[in-house]
């Protein structure tokens, strides 16, 4: 927003560093790829981090990008992260059903939702699920273990690139759109 920007600017004047311009991300990642490499043409930059993918279109000339159009969608990599915790605990859930301690149980009751808070068990899931997914990028399957998850038992989930691919397909789909 402008008012940020201003406010940032200011910060960096009162110490002592001097700003020209502000750009939006994907618009930096383009400059920082025509350092490189000049080139000429149109290109669409995606940059898909934890909790949003920006995307802008630019028109390259001359060593400079003209911003054509900048959009934004309100999904990323914290969102993928919830749908692999939902899918190793639903599996556990199904494993356990005659389990007296997950009756009543959900996926959301354990991880949250809306603003309110999930069990310490589904906080820890979500980070062993971050990880999972970073993890994919050089692991075909990669585990998200949970010991005595609930107090009840171990929870092991094999999360593969193919049901990661599935979980994020729509996702994907809605992005290229």
């Amino acid at each position: 927003p402008p008012a940020a920007r201003r406010d940032l600017g200011e910060a960096f004047r009162l110490a002592g560093i001097e700003v020209s311009h502000f750009f939006f991300e994907p618009i930096a990642a383009i400059y920082a790829g025509l350092v490189a490499e000049p080139v000429s043409g149109v290109a669409a930059v995606f940059d898909w981090g934890g909790g949003s993918l920006d995307i802008a279109t630019v028109q390259l000339r001359d060593g400079v990008a003209l911003t054509r159009q900048v959009d934004g969608w309100h999904r990323g990599g914290t969102h993928f992260d919830r749908m692999i915790a939902e899918q190793a605990v639903t599996d556990f859930l199904n494993r356990n059903r005659e389990h007296p301690a997950t009756r009543g149980v959900t996926a959301e009751t354990v991880l949250g939702r809306d603003g309110m808070p999930g069990m310490q068990a589904g906080r820890a899931l979500r980070l062993q699920a971050q990880d999972a997914k970073e993890r994919l990028a050089r692991d075909a399957e990669v585990p998200v273990t949970a010991l005595r998850f609930l107090g009840i038992a171990a929870l092991n989930y094999a999360l593969s690139r193919a049901v990661f691919s599935d979980l994020i397909a729509t996702d994907l789909a809605g992005a290229m759109a």
